[in-house]
C-alpha cells in the first residue's frame, strides 16, 4: 500500500513538473512578430513581416501587404515625441515629403545620457522609422532601405573615440559618426530600427542624430528620401 502511494506521488510529481515546463516553453518560444507588435496579432496591420535581432540587441522590422490604414498603423508603430521623464537627454525629429498621393516621412525618438563633464554622451535607446503613407504610384514601395547616424562634434575638432556596446550589429563607425544601413526590404511600406549602447567620448559640445528613409517604385521609376535630423548642444 505504502508503495503504491509513493508511485502516485512520483507520478504526481512528474506530472507537474512537465506541466510547468510547458508553460515556460508556451513563453519563451513566442514568435518574434508578436512579441514585437505588442498588440493584438489577428491584425495584420501591426504584425510585421520581417524581424531581424541583432546580436547587440538592435532590432529591425518591415511592414508590407495590403495595410487599410496606414494613418492609423503607423500611430502604434512610430515613436513618441514626448520626452521621457528622466534626467536623461531626448531627440526627436520628423520629416515629411510629398509624393505621389500622399507622403513618405523619416522619424526617430531617442534618449542619451551625458556625463556631468560633458566628455562623454551615451545613446542609451532610441527607435527610427520611414514610411510610405500613400497608394499611388502602389500602395507597397518597390524596395525600401533605412538608415541611421549618430555624430558627436568636438571642440577645436579634438578626436573622439566611439564605443559600440555588445558588438557591431550592422554598425561602422568613420571619424566622428557610427552609422547604421539596414537590409534593403522588398514590396514594403515601413521599415524600422531599435537600438542603443552606442558612447562618443571626447572634448564634445554637440551629438547629431539622423534617420532617414529610402523608398523606389517601379511604375514611376523614381524615389523619394526623406531624412528627419536633430542636435544637442550643451
Amino acid at each position: 500500500m505504502k508503495a503504491c502511494t509513493r508511485h502516485v506521488r512520483i507520478r504526481t510529481s512528474v506530472c507537474f513538473f512537465l506541466t510547468v515546463l510547458f508553460a515556460l516553453t508556451s513563453v519563451l518560444c513566442v514568435s518574434p512578430k508578436k512579441a514585437y507588435a505588442k498588440t493584438d496579432p489577428a491584425n495584420p496591420d501591426l504584425v510585421p513581416d520581417k524581424v531581424i535581432v541583432y546580436d547587440n540587441g538592435d532590432v529591425f522590422s518591415s511592414f508590407g501587404g495590403r495595410v487599410k490604414d496606414k494613418e492609423a498603423a503607423v500611430r502604434v508603430l512610430e515613436p513618441s515625441s514626448q520626452a521621457p521623464k528622466s534626467i536623461t537627454r531626448s531627440l526627436y525629429a520628423r520629416k515629411d515629403v510629398p509624393f505621389g498621393n500622399a507622403y513618405a516621412y523619416a522619424t526617430f525618438s531617442s534618449t542619451m545620457d551625458v556625463n556631468l563633464l560633458g566628455t562623454s554622451v551615451t545613446v542609451t535607446q532610441a527607435t527610427s522609422h520611414a514610411a510610405w503613407m500613400g497608394s499611388l504610384p502602389q500602395s507597397n514601395a518597390t524596395h525600401a532601405q533605412l538608415f541611421d547616424s549618430v555624430t558627436w562634434n568636438s571642440v577645436g575638432g579634438a578626436s573622439i573615440s566611439i564605443s559600440l556596446s555588445g558588438g557591431g550589429g550592422g554598425w561602422s563607425v568613420q571619424s566622428h559618426t557610427a552609422s547604421w544601413t539596414g537590409p534593403l526590404q522588398y514590396n514594403c511600406w515601413e521599415v524600422s530600427h531599435t537600438f542603443g549602447g552606442l558612447t562618443g567620448s571626447g572634448l564634445l559640445y554637440s551629438v547629431v542624430e539622423s534617420s532617414t528613409g529610402d523608398f523606389w517604385f517601379d511604375s514611376s521609376h523614381s524615389g523619394v528620401t526623406p531624412t528627419a535630423s536633430q542636435a544637442i548642444l550643451y
